[in-house]
């Protein structure tokens, strides 16, 4: 049974954020916690477990199969979720796009909680609508892309989606110069996408996937295929020696644009046997 950790606060993004976790649910059988730190201390945290309270009834309502359980945290926030979320094998958490000063779980304390999580960390905007749209990842052009690959691929397949791999490459000059021509450089990236396309379809059978080359700022290429994508995935970090990287700054980018939620993946992160088992489930069943 999957373990989903969700963060709580006040505001209409987390309340959109249980909405996807109770979703997942729907399909995958998931243990569920709530977790939630009071905003305002001084003021007690009445309100909170009052919320908190309400929200599982919700949940025991709509997916009762389902076992659930709701935690009060301490500060600091950011310290506090990361933690909550080290025993899950996902932290969900709601994100304001476009009112970032309404929420106590949204703007740099979001990005701040997906940079530091162990765990993957899910970023549901409050636009969000559910879609049977491809799984988007980025990938990058070094080693610490391969675990949001596998995790991106292990969703697919688990949902019967599209793989969609996305690298956005440009010409880099060394020196005042350019190291190789355009269309080398062009060929080069491809061929590195395509053989990480490779690799996955080979790891997960039945999976199907297909590469996108975009030239230019990878938030923009991700953010263009995210806009029907029921999740996008992106790495934590990673720089390599060819230039498309899908980190820092860029996956904020990512998760302040897209209407679709957005899934960070830690670096180091593998996936465990039991997921493991969840992502290929699906294919055994078609056997």
């Amino acid at each position: 049974m999957e373990r989903i950790t969700i963060g709580i606060d006040s505001e209409r993004a987390s309340d959109i954020a249980l909405d996807w976790a109770l979703a997942r649910a729907a399909s995958t059988p998931a243990d569920l916690r709530l977790v939630s730190v009071p905003e305002h201390p001084l003021h007690g945290d009445q309100a909170v477990r009052a919320r908190l309270a309400g929200l599982m009834v919700r949940v025991i309502t709509a997916s009762p199969e389902s076992p659930c359980r709701a935690d009060l945290l301490g500060a600091p926030i950011v310290d506090a979720l990361a933690d909550a979320g080290r025993d899950a094998d996902l932290l969900v958490l709601g994100s304001h796009r476009t009112r970032p000063v309404r929420s106590a779980l949204t703007g740099s304390i979001v990005t701040r909680v997906a940079a530091s999580s162990a765990t993957p960390t899910v970023v549901v905007p409050d636009d969000w609508t559910p879609g049977d749209g491809p799984v988007v990842v980025g990938y990058t052009d070094d080693e610490t892309a391969d675990d949001a690959l596998a995790f991106a691929a292990g969703e697919a397949l688990a949902s019967g989606r599209e793989l969609v791999v996305v690298h956005a490459w440009r010409v880099v000059p060394v020196d005042g110069r350019f190291e190789s021509p355009r269309e080398q450089s062009c060929a080069d990236h491809a061929a590195m996408l395509a053989a990480a396309v490779a690799r996955m379809t080979a790891r997960f059978p039945g999976l199907r996937a297909r590469a996108v080359l975009r030239e230019g700022r990878p938030a923009a290429a991700l953010l263009a295929e995210a806009r029907d994508a029921a999740l996008v995935v992106v790495g934590t970090h990673g720089y390599g020696p060819l230039a498309g990287a899908i980190v820092g700054s860029v996956g904020a980018e990512v998760m302040r644009g897209s209407t679709s939620p957005v899934c960070v993946v830690p670096f180091g992160y593998a996936l465990t046997e039991r997921l493991a088992d969840r992502f290929t489930a699906p294919l055994a069943a078609r056997l």
